[in-house]
């Protein structure tokens, strides 16, 4: 799987693929999550760059789904105020 993203700008840009398909950031709207495990390093990476790389990874991981969740209660609270339906 390979992940290139880009956040000059809202909303992220890029696109996640693997070797049968892909998608573009810009297009998610929802993200189901089958099989939750912490991210994987190489092996092969040395010490202390292997544990670096473990921590951004999961530090990314949690962040997106953090800044995912709040934008999308944002975004609900701003759409159910103006128009008085719920989300």
């Amino acid at each position: 799987m390979s992940l290139s993203a880009e956040h000059a700008a809202a909303p992220w840009t890029g696109v996640l693929a693997d070797e049968y398909r892909s998608v573009r950031l810009e297009e998610v709207r929802a993200v189901y999550y089958r099989q939750p495990r912490l991210p994987a390093v190489s092996e092969r990476m040395e010490e202390p760059h292997r544990m670096w790389a473990k921590e951004q990874a999961l530090a990314g991981l949690l962040g997106t789904g953090a800044a995912t969740t709040t934008h999308s209660l944002t975004t609900c609270a701003k759409s159910r105020t103006t128009s008085g339906r719920a989300c």
